[in-house]
């Protein structure tokens, strides 16, 4: 496992590898304040895949991604070249979607948003 360096108040990495599926491990208890609100999650992913196809040839970039994100929490994504950390945060910032799965943001269902422009007012700023 790869050395965790320090951020503010970290809560969860979510650790993404090119052979298996991303996981989401908490960090210790010491590591971070809990402050989760009770109502729904900021973020909410079920089940999410990326699937690219090209003819007969598929490359799944996201597989199999369950994560909840709640007000307040700190998370990183952390995994090797080619593990979908550039396609998950494509997603998670709606300039992407997914396959199949669910992706809610603020409650709200993103696979819902119809049109490209709907999707593109909920859209947020990432930075790689």
């Amino acid at each position: 496992m790869s050395e965790r360096l320090p951020v503010p108040r970290p809560e969860r990495h979510l650790h993404a590898a090119a052979d298996a599926a991303a996981t989401v491990e908490p960090l210790p208890a010491d590591a971070a304040t809990d402050q989760r609100s009770d109502a729904w999650p900021v973020i909410e992913l079920e089940h999410v895949w990326k699937v690219y196809r090209s003819g007969p040839i598929e490359v799944a970039a996201v597989r199999d991604v369950s994560l909840r994100i709640e007000q307040s929490e700190f998370v990183a994504i952390v995994g090797p070249s080619g593990s979908g950390k550039s396609t998950l945060m494509h997603i998670l910032g709606c300039l992407d979607v997914p396959s199949s799965g669910t992706f809610r943001l603020g409650g709200h269902d993103v696979g819902e948003a119809q049109s490209e422009g709907e999707r593109s007012r909920e859209a947020l700023a990432t930075r790689e």
